[in-house]
């Protein structure tokens, strides 16, 4: 049984798609309950002891999933308009509470400076940068004296990686390119994060995966399952292979690649096969609400309780207050949202014939955007010469561009118009 015969026996819906993405996300709050009680020294101590392989895989597999599902979004979207749009709906709502919540209602009541200074500090303004990349994790004057200082939502990180590989596909779909073009700028894409591992050295390529790049990349190797899924085996000892090859490689310069790889087929076999999930938890999609307000809360726990500042009494406390958020976010904001993804799906298709001014203009948008979070939010690590990377980014686009010249020139023949799409 190939992967895709087995999704179709879910109407291609997989079973425990929403049982994985709640386990990553409570997960992750408890990897964070640690980093919230005791600080960078216990957070470094554990991230390279025993537990450095799992703790590692949790954000590539988040974000190959995501890559999975959102491919299939990619291949149902009617245009570029339509497609940012659905995404949009799903990130920028809880988004945007979580940002406002935090800085006028959990900031103005925890904050030590004067409320009139903390309203006109820049800090207060850069943090809502977090909404379109450009991350700020710091509120002036709060949490300053927690085991983690500062920051009020760490979770945020991840935002900017986020939105560059809707970029990414964007970029693809503004070039009309399909299967095989998606394929190629995987590989265009390893290529690069290949050089840039070459400039940020392999001393720091192997102490966890906490480089975006290899977000980008998992999230690339979801889309690859997705396409070719009518061709990958579904069999449970070739999941067996990949969770040890997804964990043995997982530190290992060049070869974490093929480890980020074999992690993307863990998370898609797991969402494929059924997994129950109790009562409270399958009434609503919470996984994203649950990652995106637990570390504000478990601060706020820090600040308060001083004298339990457990991992284990973090758990018990804010993983229920998360949940219960989750759940209002969910029921009160996102759930409204994605009702609006009717009229994006009744969109008009796309014209079959494109113009160049049609197919540049939002392709040179994208592009645009890109480099601002790549260059703002670091997204191949701040100490890497960006200079040395331009000639592999160039050569890469040139390759992508030349496909797409090459399936406008040929569109005409049969044979060239089935292997694109």
């Amino acid at each position: 049984m190939t992967l895709r015969e087995q999704l179709d026996r879910y109407k291609g819906h997989g079973p425990g798609f929403d049982a994985a993405r709640l386990v990553l996300s409570i997960s992750i709050l408890c990897w964070h309950s640690v980093v919230t009680s005791y600080g960078h020294a216990a957070e470094t101590k554990i991230w390279n002891g025993i537990f450095a392989a799992p703790l590692s895989a949790l954000m590539p597999m988040f974000f190959a999933l995501s890559g999975f599902l959102v491919m299939g979004s990619f291949e149902r979207a009617n245009n570029l308009r339509g497609f940012l749009g659905l995404r949009a709906l799903r990130i920028v709502p809880a988004l945007s509470v979580e940002i406002l919540i935090s800085a006028f209602i959990l900031g103005s009541l925890l904050t030590t400076l004067p409320l009139a200074s903390y309203f006109t500090d820049p800090k207060f303004f850069r943090y809502f940068g977090s909404l379109f990349g450009f991350v700020n994790y710091t509120l002036p004057g709060v949490f300053a004296d927690n085991p983690d200082p500062d920051r009020v939502n760490l979770s945020l990180w991840t935002i900017a990686p986020e939105l560059m590989c809707y970029v990414y596909l964007g970029l693809l779909m503004a070039l009309r390119l399909k299967r095989t073009g998606v394929t190629i700028a995987a590989f265009a894409l390893l290529v690069v994060c290949l050089a840039a591992d070459s400039q940020t050295g392999v001393d720091r390529a192997d102490t966890g995966v906490v480089f975006a790049r290899f977000l980008l990349m998992s999230f690339a190797c979801g889309n690859l399952l997705y396409l070719w899924s009518s061709h990958i085996p579904f069999r449970w000892d070739v999941f067996t292979v990949s969770v040890v090859v997804g964990c043995l490689f997982i530190k290992t310069p060049v070869l974490i690649y093929l480890s980020l790889l074999s992690l993307a087929y863990v998370i898609v076999f797991v969402g494929s096969v059924p997994i129950f999930v109790p009562k409270p938890f399958s009434t609503g999609d919470y996984s994203y609400g649950i990652y995106l307000y637990a570390y504000p809360i478990q601060q706020t726990y820090s600040h308060f309780f001083t004298e339990h500042r457990e991992f284990y009494w973090n758990i018990l406390f804010c993983l229920p207050v998360t949940c219960m958020v989750a759940a209002i976010s969910w029921w009160l904001v996102e759930k409204p949202a994605l009702s609006w993804r009717k009229s994006l799906y009744k969109l008009p298709a796309a014209p079959t014939e494109l113009t160049f001014l049609q197919m540049a203009v939002p392709f040179v948008l994208l592009a645009v955007y890109g480099v601002l979070l790549f260059v703002t939010s670091g997204l191949f690590e701040t100490g890497m010469r960006i200079r040395a990377m331009l000639p592999w980014a160039a050569v890469c686009a040139l390759v992508i561009v030349g496909l797409r010249i090459t399936f406008l020139r040929f569109a005409d023949r049969p044979k060239y118009q089935q292997s694109f799409d």
